[in-house]
């Protein structure tokens, strides 16, 4: 802004002499503007070399394959085995901003149950020649909720010091988690339902109400030899619900459980990606889980299934 005004002064005949004193600078300031403006054409400053970096493009490249190498090593750790350019070893934040960088960012490991190679390639045999057998009668259903105001999982802001209580930096809290949509929808090999908006809180009778009867019913009623499953939620174990399945000759499957788990893996326009848990009856080892569908605009995108069993 002020060398704008220096340069309308010059441009209105004043000197250098004068703009000088006005702004209290030296003679040689307003010099080096207008050279400077002469040159380049614009009043922006030239930019400045800056604090030297404290690590060398090497360790720059060291500090990348280490962490690419070992996913679990830690900033203090990589910052201890290199020394800098100032004869000490570096910060911390100087290997996570190399890192960000190379645009490798740090971020919470996902968890999955301890499996051997053996224990994979035998699961995963034994659902490829199990799935068009069994897997083709049953009807996987699930309701999940989403909120509409706020995200489930962590938040976080960027703040300045003593910001904390600020209006802009608070997260507002509402009553039984806010406001939310619940949804639910069934799956199988063969076919999907639609996608079914729940209205208020899904108790037994409105789940008997909007989900049995219009939409699971029609269902087993079309197709025979069908088996419906659905997780343990109380709705669905309530009395008056398992009442109106027997009623409408709705097969569930009921056995004993032991820890099974098992991964479908939707493959997804040559893409693939994980879904979740699911519940899968198997005659040799009856197991159950929880499971969430993966959604893409109200509609469920069939895949290869992957099974995936976590102990023997």
């Amino acid at each position: 802004m002020h060398n704008g005004t220096k340069l309308g002064l010059l441009a209105g005949g004043a000197t250098q002499t004068e703009v000088a004193r006005r702004f209290n600078v030296a003679d040689s300031t307003i010099t080096r503007l207008v050279t400077r403006v002469n040159a380049t054409e614009t009043t922006a400053e030239r930019p400045r070399p800056g604090q030297p970096r404290v690590t060398s493009v090497r360790q720059d490249h060291y500090i990348r394959q280490r962490h690419l190498r070992n996913r679990f090593a830690t900033a203090q750790s990589t910052a201890n085995a290199i020394v800098g350019n100032r004869g000490r070893s570096i910060h911390r934040e100087t290997v996570i901003n190399r890192l960000r960088e190379r645009v490798i960012y740090c971020r919470r490991p996902a968890r999955c149950q301890a499996l051997t190679q053996r224990h994979r390639l035998e699961r995963q045999r034994w659902a490829l020649n199990n799935r068009r057998r069994q897997w083709d009668n049953v009807v996987f259903s699930d309701e999940s909720r989403f909120n509409i105001h706020h995200a489930d999982g962590r938040v976080r802001i960027y703040r300045c010091r003593n910001e904390r209580f600020a209006n802009i930096c608070v997260r507002k809290v509402y009553p039984y988690g806010g406001w939310g949509v619940m949804v639910w929808a069934a799956i199988n090999t063969n076919f999907k339902s639609d996608l079914v908006v729940c209205n208020d809180n899904l108790n037994a009778r409105r789940y008997i109400d909007q989900i049995l009867r219009p939409h699971v019913v029609p269902i087993f009623r079309r197709r025979q030899g069908l088996m419906f499953m659905h997780d343990n939620a109380r709705p669905h174990t309530a009395i008056v619900t398992r009442h109106f399945l027997q009623q409408n000759n709705v097969r569930c499957y009921n056995g004993q459980f032991v820890p099974l788990i098992f991964v479908i893996r939707l493959s997804i326009c040559g893409t693939s990606s994980v879904a979740g848990y699911v519940n899968v009856p198997m005659p040799l080892i009856p197991s159950t889980s929880c499971h969430r569908l993966s959604w893409r605009n109200g509609t469920i995108f069939k895949g290869a299934y992957t099974a995936i069993c976590a102990s023997p």
